[in-house]
């Protein structure tokens, strides 16, 4: 509808909340029509207080824009505008049962899951996109996702690489498989980094102390965890490297090969004085 038609509804809807002012279905698709009348103060008014006359929503709309909206003001994912939020979507999944739509939307749901930082469900969502049919670019973009929560939320960089992997190993020498091996190579680099940059930080504390007797066993323990940054530091690098340079003979003219350039060059500059 254009925006005189949702004028119109607005109207009609108004006729019957005098009529029926306890109906949360007028409300909630007063609501509705305020959204995209781009009135969102009064969509989120007339929201609300359909979701407090009725909270268990049987009948939806099944609108990305709605959806979003709710979700955008939830507190989490648990609360009653997540929720219809989440039966908004899976009205259009439902719908679509099949399609790459489907798909989709229900990434699109995982990532409003994500951002709630509620990472169980999202992997859950996240899962059904690859377990369902059908078989899309989404497939691929789900065990990213994955491998994404894994290493940067779940402190589990083996799973989020297994992920990764998937990608590389299920989809062939495509753009995406570019990118999963580049997080691979970028997340190598930040380990070896962090080590180098505690080896640094020991070295130091060691140069400080040194000769000290009462420090003598704080001393030692020191110095064998310096040389096992240092030994782990050089493992990263080497392994960054070598999957930077992999992704440069794999993928030549393509947006990712000049990124490991780049990331190749960072390592460089992070090392030089190792």
């Amino acid at each position: 509808m254009n925006s005189r038609q949702y004028n119109s509804a607005i109207s009609k809807l108004n006729e019957l909340n005098n009529k029926y002012s306890d109906n949360a279905r007028v409300y909630y698709y007063l609501g509705y029509s305020y959204l995209n009348r781009k009135d969102y103060n009064k969509a989120l008014k007339n929201l609300q207080v359909a979701l407090e006359l009725k909270s268990n929503l049987r009948w939806v709309i099944g609108d990305t824009t709605l959806a979003n909206f709710l979700a955008g003001n939830s507190t989490d994912s648990k609360d009653i505008f997540f929720k219809t939020a989440v039966k908004e979507l899976e009205k259009i999944i439902d719908e679509n049962r099949g399609k790459e739509l489907a798909d989709e939307i229900r990434y699109h749901l995982a990532v409003l899951f994500l951002i709630k930082k509620d990472y169980e469900s999202s992997i859950k969502e996240l899962q059904n996109v690859i377990n369902e049919d059908p078989k899309s670019i989404f497939d691929a973009k789900a065990h990213m996702k994955i491998g994404d929560i894994y290493i940067n939320f779940l402190d589990n960089p083996e799973k989020g690489i297994e992920e990764y992997r998937k990608v590389i190993n299920e989809y062939g020498k495509n753009e995406i498989s570019a990118e999963a091996s580049l997080r691979i190579a970028i997340f190598l680099k930040k380990r070896a980094l962090m080590y180098k940059e505690r080896y640094e930080s020991l070295k130091r504390f060691l140069e400080n102390w040194k000769g000290i007797k009462e420090m003598a066993q704080d001393i030692k323990l020191a110095e064998l965890q310096s040389f096992d940054d240092l030994n782990r530091a050089k493992e990263f690098r080497l392994k960054a490297e070598s999957s930077l340079k992999n992704i440069i003979k794999d993928y030549p003219d393509n947006i990712f090969q000049k990124r490991a350039k780049n990331e190749l060059l960072e390592i460089k500059k992070g090392f030089n004085e190792m």
